[in-house]
């Protein structure tokens, strides 16, 4: 690990990104602003893309470890294009998981799920909004108190504002693609995650998906 300056943060990077997953090189970048370091990536599979690379999750033990609790309990937006090819472990395979706020997608009703206190509560995207095989921009907001929207390429899905639970601290490094038991894998392939300490606009969640899309 090694320091970067911000001004090295890959794009796209909105004010407030404090993590971020750059595939758009064939150098895969985890980036944690956080603390303002480089992590190289392990633990999935680097495959080359239309415009870069992306990483393949086998839906298996596949993860990436991040040490810390990025999410925390304050206001976040997480960002990333997914392509699914299966739902993974226990049909829930997880996009990211702290062990108390994760982001899945889950076979029953082919959604994204949010829970911010390990499902006591959760928020679903609306049913069907998940294509296997197909490309999608997500983007889950969560406010401090637990207020979730889910957005797939750019439009809102699902109940407006749902309750996710009282945010809680992580109880787990943050994992992506996996959960820290290793049984909760994501099948599919996992592009230009970022996370941002603060709610998205309606407008910026278009443009990032606007901006992106020739990507994928």
């Amino acid at each position: 690990m090694y320091k970067i300056p911000r001004t090295n943060a890959p794009y796209p990077t909105l004010p407030g990104c404090v993590f971020a997953l750059d595939t758009r090189t064939n150098a895969v970048k985890l980036f944690d602003l956080t603390r303002n370091i480089q992590v190289n990536v392990s633990g999935a599979t680097s495959v080359a893309g239309l415009y870069g690379n992306n990483l393949l999750f086998n839906g298996g033990t596949n993860r990436l470890g991040t040490a810390g609790d990025i999410p925390g309990t304050g206001s976040v937006t997480i960002e990333a294009w997914i392509k699914v090819s299966g739902f993974g472990g226990g049909g829930t395979g997880n996009l990211i998981n702290n062990g108390k706020l994760a982001v899945n997608v889950n076979v029953t009703g082919a959604k994204l799920t949010i829970t911010s206190n390990n499902y006591s509560n959760s928020v679903n995207s609306a049913d069907n909004a998940i294509t296997l095989g197909s490309w999608h921009h997500i983007v889950i907001t969560r406010t401090s108190a637990g207020v979730a929207n889910i957005y797939i390429n750019g439009a809102q899905s699902g109940t407006a504002n749902g309750n996710s639970g009282t945010p809680a601290a992580g109880t787990t490094d943050t994992i992506i693609g996996n959960r820290n038991a290793a049984d909760k894998g994501f099948q599919g392939n996992i592009k230009n995650l970022n996370i941002y300490n603060r709610i998205l606009t309606q407008a910026e969640i278009t443009q990032l998906y606007r901006q992106s899309a020739y990507e994928v």
